[in-house]
């Protein structure tokens, strides 16, 4: 069995718990596009905001806010009045420095070679995690 850093098992369960309805098949698509998504966001802003705008150009509409609204659902991005123009969250920007880290084909990889056996230790582990934090 492998050993996963926790950083590894953060991304597993994130991937399951938000965009894991791929098995296997659309993990390439959704990866991808969240990759992307996080790219768009500058490094150079101090609290990583984004303007939609500049994604929009890049990803088209839809695609950008099928993003801003799934990652503001689940704690990656965070807005004051408008999630036009919002940032990353400390887990947002936690989630984005471990994907540009990695390729996307590594992130795949990562996440449709775990056997059912290794996502449950991983699961139950994150599981009895929270409940200590």
């Amino acid at each position: 069995m492998k050993t996963y850093t926790y950083a590894e098992k953060f991304f597993i369960n994130w991937i399951s718990d938000n965009l894991g309805y791929g098995y296997g098949t659309g993990e390439l698509y959704t990866i991808s596009t969240l990759k992307n998504f996080l790219t768009m966001i500058p490094d150079e802003c101090d609290d990583r905001s984004y303007d939609y705008r500049n994604i929009e150009k890049v990803m088209g509409g839809p695609v950008t806010w099928l993003m801003i609204d799934k990652l503001c659902s689940c704690d990656i991005v965070e807005y004051g009045c408008s999630p036009r123009f919002a940032w990353l969250t400390d887990k947002g920007k936690k989630l984005r420095i471990f994907v540009m880290s990695r390729t996307s084909e590594e992130l795949i990889s990562l996440v449709c070679n775990v056997s059912e056996d290794e996502m449950c230790d991983i699961y139950s582990e994150d599981q009895q995690n929270e409940s200590e934090g």
